[in-house]
């Protein structure tokens, strides 16, 4: 939960070795780890835990001075004594000097006009140079177009078959006495009953079902990233003669999120993005197999980033019979031109394959878009006992 930086990471290195086990294998080539005492996501206590398990390798090649930490009173930085610090330590190691003590630095002339520090004439990049996003956008197309794409995408590693569908728990939300207290009292029941999703890995999320629904004509499964207490759309589901179920799913937003998520992506070498679509595509199977009678199924969402998991759900499982995806359709390509899936091969391909109206024209099914100011109109339409009796 610490919003760092993704730029010391090697990508996937968390699933299988710690940093100081890195370093150890660098062993017994010299090793200098530079820290501040003042960086509170950081500290030295991490750092000299890490030069403590790499010490092993270096003991064993008799190289125990070739591996060094060094602390400064700072806060996040690499300031001008750090950097004599290390022109030292250079010194003796590549140049064979007799010491490592610190070398002077000569004095640095501060650039008054920016302009001059501009890579090209006129401060912007141009427009047919290439950037880490539109590689990354390149590389998903390439990939794309190789023909076994689709086969590779439904089935294989990459694909979502190995993704079972959730176990789905209902919970009761009071036990039998505090309701019997509330029915004598004239207080009425809660309405709506929390639902446990259970996954593969051990991790759970909740949902809520509307209680008392079973012989409606309808459920309604709204994905959202507004709080159940606020989503107009719940309400106006709730309202109808329809079951209803809430999934909370968050929408990623900030740039300082992205940034935290971009980190952890390279870290275990999957973004959340791409586990909460894995996680939601899950989910939603569950409840299909939950649904056991004639009941039309609608899914509204209206967090673009759930569209593209309701859609991935609906492609490989008939999950609804009616999708009302909230706002303009977006295009998936631009909407996730961000850091997050630039880190997950496995997003980017996803989303270019959303990215093809080919493939969302071949869906069964209805899909709306209707604006935001309509949304709840269009639910109330297809809620209406004329429109579930068709």
């Amino acid at each position: 939960k610490i919003t760092h930086c993704p730029g010391s990471i090697v990508t996937c290195m968390a699933r299988f070795r710690d940093m100081g086990e890195v370093a150890g294998l660098i062993a017994p080539r010299p090793v200098l780890a530079i820290t501040e005492r003042k960086v509170p996501s950081f500290t030295p206590k991490g750092d000299e835990a890490a030069i403590q398990q790499a010490l092993g390798a270096y003991q064993v090649c008799h190289a125990e001075n070739h591996l060094q930490l060094r602390e400064f009173d700072a806060s996040h930085d690499y300031n001008h004594e750090m950097r004599e610090s290390l022109y030292g330590f250079l010194a003796k190691h590549l140049n064979g000097a007799s010491s490592s003590d610190p070398i002077p630095e000569p004095a640095i002339e501060i650039e008054n006009d920016p302009s001059v520090l501009n890579c090209y004439d006129s401060g912007k990049v141009p427009e047919d140079m290439e950037t880490v996003h539109s590689l990354s956008v390149l590389r998903a197309r390439n990939i794309l177009h190789q023909g076994e794409f689709e086969n590779e995408m439904l089935s294989g590693e990459w694909g979502l078959d190995h993704v079972p569908a959730a176990t789905l728990q209902l919970l009761d939300s009071e036990d039998s006495g505090t309701a019997n207290l509330r029915v004598r009292a004239g207080v009425p029941l809660q309405t709506r009953k929390p639902v446990l999703f259970s996954f593969q890995d051990g991790s759970s999320a909740h949902g809520w079902k509307k209680s008392g629904d079973e012989h409606t004509a309808a459920l309604v499964i709204v994905v959202s990233s507004t709080p159940i207490q606020a989503s107009t759309l719940l309400a106006a589901a709730e309202r109808s003669n329809s079951g209803t179920i809430f999934i909370p799913f968050p929408q990623t937003s900030t740039q300082s999120n992205l940034h935290l998520l971009a980190t952890d992506s390279l870290l275990l070498g999957e973004s959340l993005f791409g586990k909460r679509s894995r996680k939601l595509v899950s989910t939603l199977r569950a409840l299909r197999d939950f649904q056991q009678n004639n009941k039309k199924v609608i899914i509204v969402t209206d967090n673009q980033q759930a569209q593209f998991a309701v859609l991935l759900a609906q492609r490989n499982w008939q999950v609804a019979d009616t999708m009302v995806m909230v706002g303009n359709a977006p295009n998936w390509i631009d909407l996730f031109q961000q850091p997050l899936p630039s880190a997950d091969e496995y997003s980017w391909r996803l989303i270019e394959m959303l990215g093809r109206p080919q493939w969302i024209s071949e869906m069964t099914i209805p899909i709306l878009s209707p604006s935001v100011a309509t949304a709840e109109e269009v639910l109330r339409d297809l809620l209406s006992p004329s429109s579930l009796e068709e």
